[in-house]
C-alpha cells in the first residue's frame, strides 16, 4: 500500500435545518429504474434483519458493525434489494469520531447533529437518490429534536456539493486538511 508523504485538501463545511425538509418522505417510492426504498438502520440487528429479508447490506459496507456499534445510523436507499444510495449520521461524539475522521466540530448539546460520507453507488449516479436519501436522514433528525445538520465535503466535489444545494444546504466555512509524513492538521475558516 503506498502511501502519501504530503497531501493537501479543501473541504467545505455545510449545514441545513432539518425541519424545513420533507417532500419526499415517503417510504415508498416508485422511480423508472424501480421501486425505491428507504430504510433507516441504527443496530447490528436490524441490518441483520434487512439481510435476512433479501437487502444487500452487508457487501458494499465496509464497517458498518463498528459505526452502528458506535451509535452511528445509515439511511440507504434501494432499487429493488441492490443499495444504490447511503448516508451516515452521528448524534453522538462518539458516532461522530467512528464515521467522519475529521476533527470538525458538532455542538451536539446545541441540537447539532453530523449528517456525512454519503454515497451513491456509480450505477445510480445523476438521478437524484441523494435528495430522495437526504429526505429519510432529514426527517430522522426532527423527529429525534435536532435542528441543525452539519457536514463535510472535499471542494472540488461538485456534484454532492450541487445536491446539497437542493435540499437547502449552503457552506458556513471551508476546513483546510494536511497531510505531512503522517501528522495531520486541520483549520477551519468560517465564511462570511
Amino acid at each position: 500500500m503506498v502511501r502519501s508523504i504530503f497531501v493537501y485538501e479543501t473541504y467545505c463545511l455545510n449545514a441545513v435545518d432539518s425541519r424545513g425538509y420533507h417532500e419526499l418522505d415517503k417510504s415508498d417510492y416508485t422511480h423508472k429504474l424501480g421501486k425505491l426504498t428507504s430504510v433507516t438502520v441504527t443496530t447490528n440487528q436490524e441490518a441483520e434483519e434487512l439481510e435476512a429479508r433479501g437487502f444487500k447490506f452487508f457487501s458494499p459496507v465496509e464497517n458498518y458493525r463498528e459505526w452502528l456499534e458506535s451509535g452511528a445510523v445509515a439511511f440507504c436507499t434501494f432499487v429493488g434489494t441492490e443499495l444504490a444510495c447511503i448516508s451516515w449520521a452521528a448524534t453522538s461524539e462518539r458516532a461522530l469520531r467512528s464515521i467522519c475522521s475529521f476533527p470538525i466540530k458538532v455542538d451536539f448539546n446545541r441540537k447539532e447533529a453530523y449528517g456525512g460520507r454519503i454515497v451513491t453507488y456509480p450505477k445510480y449516479r445523476g438521478i437524484g437518490l441523494m435528495k430522495y436519501n437526504s429526505a429519510a436522514r432529514l426527517k430522522f433528525f426532527a423527529d429525534k429534536g435536532m435542528v441543525r445538520v452539519v457536514g463535510v465535503i472535499y471542494k472540488r466535489n461538485v456534484a454532492s456539493l450541487r445536491g446539497l444545494t437542493k435540499i437547502g444546504s449552503s457552506t458556513y466555512a471551508e476546513a483546510r486538511h494536511l497531510k505531512i509524513l503522517g501528522l495531520r492538521f486541520w483549520k477551519e475558516r468560517p465564511l462570511k
